[in-house]
């Protein structure tokens, strides 16, 4: 038996950072470019990053695919993610490609998800930003090994542009985090909360150290962002939601009836507006959120005088749609017709009469249910699917009338504090939800607000008894850390799946000009951090610390919608 050896060399293991390291997003990696033949490298996980390996290669392992043509690698001529790149090969025998990006000694491989082919066309993800990097790519076929396909290429790839917004690690402990890609859906403001329209849409994934290695751009205002199930991407902006590969090309569009879409291809859709959410159902249906407006007699005029007159208005609220993804309606359900539209929370009048102002829409698929986060009412509400009934009700008990004061949860054990003002939710695998709880004003009208000065916000989980109608908390991070981290509004929380961990982004942490923390929404300086923490014995401990903030002086800033976290950059291994 022959056998051939293959020596490879990868210097750079991910380092861990215990405190101090700053990571902005123009940081660029450095050094002389490396040419790896990246033949039978293998890998611990999604996009990995391999120290020194020496591995043993014998010929009758299997058959080994011969390169026909190729391997091409071409700089993506999509401006909307311009840092990647597309690759071709062509191979004698059907295989499966996997791509090893090299720069400044430190390097990125991942398997490119699909079946087996002999003609390949495949995204490059991940490149190092403004150095060259050397790209490797490896084929095997089902049954055989890894095999160098051809000399690795080099590109130049792009530098980011001067625009992004810097990003400051503070805290960076890899070997206790997650492994993979943070993603973060993030704007930018000019002196109030509110999106500033001209910068546009702007979603970064973020490596283990901090630093972007793929961001996608577009005009107007996003928030929602994910996967479904066929592995495409999808962005929820007002006016449009799109699907798309992630070299940035849209496959698929959907758009208010009334509104002109970009894409031929776009589907209208009877609603106003769509709000903050797409979530995909088991049966490959989308259901989303969006505004209603309706006239309202005898509403109150103010949130913090009750003997203000009252007056007739219109508010918006929020429906959830069900949808195919061809575009017909499979169903509608109202939070005008479900709740109480004259329950007033702080915010519901001063904030463009958002008397709902929903952010979360979760599948229960258990009981067939819809799980829906309303910040303005503080409430997580649990509703059928099937025949539209309200089940329970999540949060203060202040100023419910009834029927719905029936089905408040009443809370069970200690240590206990209700959600205010919540965003995110998350439905966890045992049943309970995870949720950001901003913990804006902690009260309700016409109660006095709690200081914006000694508020915070926090990661919660709670957990329900539908039996007994009772809610428990089962964990919380934020009330009692050694600082007081206050965001009232965007954000959420993720349950890592592989470590535990919880991904906390305090989306709009916010201060007024004398640089105190605030409540006031339309005058502020807004900021965000995202913070990885541990969670199971003992108590949480941080791994990872991020801020991202404007450094100049004014009231410009940037703000996180949500965060998520992805194992790879390629779809099919999430």
């Amino acid at each position: 038996m022959r056998f051939f050896y293959l020596t490879i060399l990868v210097l750079g293991l991910i380092g861990a950072c215990d405190g101090g390291a700053s990571s902005p997003l123009d940081q660029e990696v450095t050094g002389d470019d490396t040419s790896t033949d990246a033949s039978d490298l293998s890998t611990d996980g999604p996009d990995a990053v391999i120290g020194d390996e020496d591995e043993l290669i014998a010929d009758d392992d299997g058959p080994v695919p011969q390169v026909v043509e190729g391997p091409t690698i071409t700089l993506n001529d999509n401006d909307k993610a311009p840092l990647a790149a597309v690759g071709t090969l062509s191979t004698d025998i059907p295989s499966v490609v996997r791509v090893t990006i090299t720069a400044g000694g430190e390097s990125r491989i991942a398997e490119v998800p699909g079946d087996p082919a002999v003609e390949h066309r495949f995204p490059v993800l991940g490149l190092f930003p403004g150095v060259k990097n050397s790209i490797a790519v490896t084929v095997r076929a089902p049954d055989g090994p890894w095999a160098a396909a051809g000399a690795p290429v080099t590109v130049d790839a792009p530098a980011l542009p001067d625009d992004l917004p810097p990003i400051d690690v503070t805290l960076n402990t890899p070997d206790r985090r997650e492994q993979g890609w943070t993603l973060l859906n993030i704007s930018h403001s000019t002196g109030t909360a509110l999106v500033d329209f001209t910068y546009g849409c702007l979603i970064v994934a973020l490596d283990m150290e901090g630093r972007v290695g793929w961001y996608f751009r577009d005009s107007g205002d996003c928030y929602g962002f994910g996967r479904f199930s066929d592995g495409r991407m999808f962005v929820q902006f007002t006016k449009r939601i799109i699907a798309l590969d992630m070299l940035g090309t849209v496959s698929a569009a959907w758009h208010p009836v009334g509104e002109v879409s970009s894409y031929t291809f776009s589907v209208p859709i009877a609603v106003d507006d769509f709000h903050h959410v797409v979530t995909e159902l088991p049966s490959g249906n989308i259901a989303i959120l969006a505004n209603e407006r309706r006239d309202i007699t005898d509403w109150p005029t103010s949130e913090t005088d009750p003997d203000a007159p009252l007056a007739d208005t219109g508010i918006r609220a929020d429906e959830i749609v069900e949808l195919t993804k061809e575009g017909t309606e499979v169903g509608r359900w109202k939070l005008f017709d479900i709740l109480d539209p004259y329950r007033l929370g702080y915010t519901s009048i001063r904030m463009f009469k958002q008397w709902s102002h929903a952010n979360g829409l979760l599948y229960d698929e258990s009981d067939d249910s819809f799980i829906v986060s309303s910040r303005n009412q503080s409430v997580l509400l649990k509703l059928g699917r099937a025949d539209g009934q309200l089940k329970w009700l999540l949060g203060p008990h202040d100023n419910w009338k009834e029927p719905w004061s029936d089905l408040l949860l009443a809370p069970a054990g200690e240590p206990f504090a209700w959600n205010y003002y919540q965003h995110g939710p998350m439905l966890r695998a045992d049943g309970s939800v995870l949720v950001f709880d901003n913990g804006a004003y902690r009260a309700f009208p016409y109660e006095p607000m709690f200081p914006a000065d000694e508020n915070w916000s926090r990661a919660a989980i709670f957990s329900v008894d539908e039996t007994a109608r009772t809610v428990t908390q089962v964990w919380e991070w934020g009330s009692d850390i050694g600082e007081k981290i206050y965001a009232p509004y965007l954000g959420n929380a993720a349950e890592l799946p592989v470590t535990g961990n919880v991904l906390v982004v305090f989306g709009g942490i916010i201060h007024g000009p004398d640089g105190k923390p605030t409540d006031d929404l339309l005058d502020c300086k807004v900021s965000a951090r995202v913070i990885e923490v541990t969670r199971g014995e003992g108590a949480s401990e941080k791994v990872f610390d991020l801020g991202i903030k404007d450094p100049d002086e004014g009231l410009q800033g940037w703000r996180i919608y949500r965060g998520d976290h992805w194992p790879s950059l390629y779809a099919g291994e999430q």
